[in-house]
């Protein structure tokens, strides 16, 4: 594997960590336990280990579609 791809995986990690606590879903110090662990994490299952609990920072927010009851078409 290469180091391309698991610095992209930490980076993706990372930015899954730091939304969810900027979210509330993890507390400072999870938050700081969790970011060094893929930081030494040597693989890309060490790293996904660490944030398989998330919600992925790529996900897509669930939308609705806002539409005014006369312009909606059955």
């Amino acid at each position: 594997m290469g180091k391309r791809v698991i610095g992209e995986s930490r980076e993706r990690a990372i930015a899954t960590l730091t939304e969810a606590f900027a979210r509330d879903d993890l507390e400072l110090e999870e938050l700081e336990e969790r970011l060094a662990k893929v930081q030494a994490a040597e693989s890309l299952d060490a790293i996904a280990t660490v944030v398989t609990d998330l919600v992925p920072a790529t996900a897509p927010m669930p939308t609705r579609a806002i539409v005014p009851a006369a312009d909606a078409q059955p």
